[in-house]
């Protein structure tokens, strides 16, 4: 499995086989991107706050926010979750996920749901 993000709507899937390119909402086809294959690790682009389960660090190619992605490990996924006060990611993580890069600024603040 996989996810492919759109870069012109920034809708987010998980599939076998890149997606069909019909039907966008922001017009014409889809563009998508493959950003890896699914895995235990939680990241989040501090950009566009597209956040993904990945085994290693996700594509940087094509952020909807511009240029390229800029991915940040969160930690493990685990049965915890977590709410970021400040950008309102909500992640689940093994542990307190990273205080690092928070889109909104400075850290993240992560509360405990």
């Amino acid at each position: 499995m996989k996810w492919y993000l759109c870069s012109k709507c920034s809708t987010l899937l998980e599939g076998s086989s890149s997606p069909s390119r019909s039907g966008c909402p922001s017009g014409s086809s889809h563009d998508w991107n493959d950003l890896g294959e699914t895995g235990n690790k939680n990241y989040l682009c501090s950009k566009c706050k597209t956040l993904v389960q990945t085994s290693s660090s996700p594509s940087r190619s094509y952020c909807p926010e511009g240029s390229s992605h800029d991915w940040n490990a969160l930690g493990d996924v685990g049965s915890n979750t977590y709410l970021c006060k400040k950008c309102g990611v909500k992640v689940k993580c093994d542990s307190s996920p990273s205080r690092s890069y928070c889109p909104e600024g400075s850290s993240h603040d992560w509360n405990k749901l």
